[in-house]
């Protein structure tokens, strides 16, 4: 019994598409960003600054602060990446009069901020800083006079994520001005947002597919030009 050897390859090719247009999906990196969202940042300090940042008779320290903070939204989609921020600037202006920075003004001087985090979940977090003054004149001095250091903070999100939050330190050595920045990192990504890893079944490389595709329109041409026995 004779069969018909004619051989057809409509219909093979659209699923032979199909099939590699599957494969590729598969292997396609699936990552989502986290959003961020700091709606507000609040600027606390001590009772020994003197009002405006001026100085009063020898018992309030010259340094001035200024919030100059806006609302940020952003997206971070891998771990170790970083967006910052500008939350003001502080200023040094004590003279050397009442013998520059004496013991009447290193106290009470705490500094804290407060960020009001919309996203990716709602919260306040308050950073505080470890600040010192040096006793002593201020313009001819080149030793440090007033110092900002701030502790980061760590916040959990979501299953397994996290990020952090920290500001750059600032030192003064004389009269000056100093932006006030805060960086935010991402830690870890919560795992629906994580990149899935690449299967483990080998993908024909493109060429390949190529070759596979002209390989079946050629063996359809040659059979339709093959008479039926």
């Amino acid at each position: 019994m004779a069969f018909p050897t004619r051989f057809s390859t409509q219909g093979l090719l659209p699923f032979a598409a199909a099939v590699v247009g599957a494969g590729l999906l598969t292997i396609a990196p699936v990552a989502g960003a986290v959003t961020f969202s700091i709606t507000d940042a609040v600027l606390t300090i001590g009772s020994g600054y003197g009002k405006d940042g001026k100085e009063r008779h020898g018992d309030r320290l010259g340094v001035k602060f200024f919030n100059s903070f806006s609302s940020q939204n952003f997206l971070l989609d891998d771990v170790g990446q970083a967006f910052s921020f500008d939350l003001g600037t502080v200023k040094l202006g004590e003279p050397d009069a009442f013998g520059g920075i004496n013991a009447n003004e290193i106290d009470g001087l705490d500094v804290s901020w407060a960020l009001t985090l919309g996203g990716p979940l709602s919260t306040k977090q308050v950073l505080v800083a470890a600040t010192s003054a040096a006793i002593g004149g201020v313009i001819r001095d080149p030793a440090v006079d007033y110092s900002l250091d701030w502790s980061p903070v760590t916040v959990d999100f979501g299953i397994d994520g996290k990020f952090e939050i920290s500001l750059n330190d600032l030192e003064f050595r004389g009269k000056g001005r100093r932006t006030q920045t805060a960086t935010i990192t991402l830690l870890s990504l919560p795992p629906s947002t994580r990149q899935l890893p690449p299967p483990t079944g080998s993908v024909p490389e493109p060429g390949t597919i190529a070759l596979f595709t002209l390989g079946l329109a050629g063996i359809g041409a040659a059979r339709r030009k093959k008479p039926v026995q």
